[in-house]
């Protein structure tokens, strides 16, 4: 699930965390 894609691969990663 992507936040509109405003999130960058670092903080899609940090956030599935």
């Amino acid at each position: 699930m992507l936040d509109q894609g405003i999130l960058t691969e670092e903080e899609f990663q940090a956030k599935k965390k």
